[in-house]
């Protein structure tokens, strides 16, 4: 058995946030269970699977629209800074690897949503840079 195209585009970026040199220092979290994974450390990036929407069925084939967010929490004490930076290199690591997805999964294009600096609720400690990002893919049917 193998895992949904959903699955492998996360894992895809996750694989490539862990491997970006500007990020080798930062604990990369994938889809964090708590909030409480998000106090460890003074760099963090994470990428966390929101939502995979049906779009459209045309010709028997579906397509979906699957979205993600992808942040920096920075504790340093230019904390703001810092978390601007490690988000434009999480960003630069994910267009890496959205450049692999088109080819070996036939991924669409990446469409940034938005980007936002707090979460309702959350004290992050420092500083937060959390982007909203999809992709659409097209999900085999079963034979």
């Amino acid at each position: 058995m193998s895992n949904s195209i959903r699955y492998r585009i996360s894992a895809a970026i996750v694989a490539a946030l862990r491997a970006a040199p500007d990020l080798a220092e930062a604990k990369v979290l994938d889809n964090p269970s708590d909030a409480s994974a998000l106090q460890a450390g003074e760099r963090l990036v994470l990428l966390e699977d929101q939502s995979d929407r049906f779009i459209d069925q045309k010709n028997q084939q579906g397509k979906r629209r699957f979205v993600f967010t992808l942040g920096a929490i920075n504790r340093s004490a230019d904390d703001r800074a810092g978390a601007d930076a490690d988000y434009q290199a999480a960003e630069a690591a994910l267009r890496g690897a959205h450049k692999l997805l088109m080819s070996t999964l036939g991924c669409g294009p990446l469409q940034e949503e938005e980007v936002t600096f707090r979460v309702e609720g959350i004290d992050v400690g420092g500083a937060l840079v959390l982007g909203t990002f999809a992709v659409e893919y097209l999900k085999p049917r079963p034979a």
